[in-house]
């Protein structure tokens, strides 16, 4: 995520000649270490709040035209993969951070389809279920079956998921291993 973005700020950054310690202390960070991690972790990552951001884009005094083009760039590439077709699956947290990702019969091919066999599998099984009908939109169908729909924008996971050490994570015990998908820093 932010690709545009965070090479932009490194660019800057790199032509001043800044470490990330200078350019977390000229950002207004008293903690110089703490905020140099951030700065870092948003350039390797593009995770980062957008205050901290804001401030090291004033910092490096990047013309506001060219943020906006880095910005609109990256929320280009972010729309092309929010429209690519996924499976609907449903996510099911089974403890605090194990999630099992529970795919659709191959039968059921409509969002209706769907939504009613997630509706009854959380009845029956007495549980909190997460319907993925896209990378857009997830289902929330509660114990009792009543739902509510959600729509995600970029950066905002749309799924349960785990934070373990600051990081939020999507773990997966549909095998026999647990692999995880790191969702943001």
């Amino acid at each position: 995520m932010n690709k545009h973005l965070r090479y932009l700020i490194y660019r800057h950054r790199a032509l001043k000649g800044l470490n990330f310690g200078q350019l977390a202390e000229l950002s207004g960070y008293r903690n110089r270490s703490k905020w140099a991690i951030k700065i870092y972790n948003f350039e390797r990552e593009g995770v980062g709040d957008d205050e901290m951001v804001s401030k090291v884009i004033q910092a490096l005094e990047i013309d506001h035209q060219e943020v906006q083009e880095a910005i609109q760039k990256d929320y280009m590439i972010w729309e092309k993969w929010a429209n690519e077709p996924v499976p609907m699956q449903m996510l099911i947290r089974i403890t605090g951070v194990i999630i099992v990702i529970r795919h659709m019969p191959p039968e059921i091919t409509s969002r209706e389809a769907a939504i009613e066999y997630a509706q009854n599998y959380a009845k029956e099984n007495d549980i909190r279920v997460c319907l993925v009908l896209s990378r857009r939109e997830s289902a929330w169908i509660a114990a009792d079956g009543h739902m509510s729909i959600s729509q995600t924008k970029p950066g905002v996971p749309n799924i349960p998921f785990a934070s373990v050490g600051g990081k939020q994570f999507l773990f997966n015990s549909s095998q026999d291993s647990f692999p995880f998908t790191v969702l943001k820093s």
